[in-house]
């Protein structure tokens, strides 16, 4: 299958591919450039399948076109195996007169532009976390998680603010919460315990210390 996935929300673009790739349960994808892979090599990378039989996963990312020619890449669409996933990336909102958007009828291309605005924000959350406001921590997290952030990067970011908040927690317990957080990271990276549940447990951690 073939995708076109664009628009100014690059981050929220980013979510489609993963969850797509989730979805699919592929685990490598390759991902290349415009100024660096012509045609022939582009669809020799969409119909390379590796010794198992499994399709390739492939984003192609086309935000630095600015003026070049793209009509030589969607020639060789229509030769891209239904089993393969080509994913065409732009990071700015195309217009119609873009090939690629005006030739998705004829190509087959499935368009997704990318207008949702995150709900979300993860400094709310962090802010809230470390002011000890429980209802409002809460409910920035239920955002983050209804939009797919990754569990990893809001852990990283706990450790971000513990950092940025030291003095008003003080020596003795950032020493104290930096521990809990390195044992819980390291459990976390071990597969010791689920990354769903490790956020929640983390966040309640942080409130015995704020």
């Amino acid at each position: 299958m073939v995708y076109l996935v664009h628009g100014e929300n690059y981050s929220y673009s980013r979510k489609i591919i993963s969850s797509q790739q989730k979805k699919l349960g592929v685990e490598t994808k390759t991902e290349v450039d415009l100024e660096d892979v012509t045609p022939e090599q582009l669809k020799a990378l969409c119909t390379s399948f590796d010794i198992f039989g499994t399709p390739p996963f492939i984003v192609f990312n086309i935000s630095k076109a600015g003026r070049q020619n793209l009509e030589p890449y969607t020639k060789i669409i229509t030769d891209v195996p239904q089993e393969t996933t080509l994913i065409i990336l732009s990071s700015k909102d195309l217009s119609s007169t873009n090939i690629f958007v005006k030739e998705a009828k004829n190509l087959g291309i499935n368009v997704v532009r990318n207008q949702k605005i995150p709900e979300s924000n993860i400094f709310r959350f962090i802010d809230a976390l470390y002011k000890g406001n429980r209802l409002l921590t809460y409910k920035e997290l239920s955002k983050l998680i209804k939009e797919d952030q990754d569990p990893f990067y809001i852990f990283s970011m706990i450790l971000y603010g513990a950092r940025k908040n030291a003095s008003s927690i003080g020596e003795e317990k950032t020493k104290q919460l930096f521990l809990d957080l390195y044992n819980t990271d390291k459990i976390l990276k071990t597969g010791g315990i689920d990354p769903e549940i490790a956020i929640p447990y983390t966040v309640e951690k942080v409130f015995g210390y704020v």
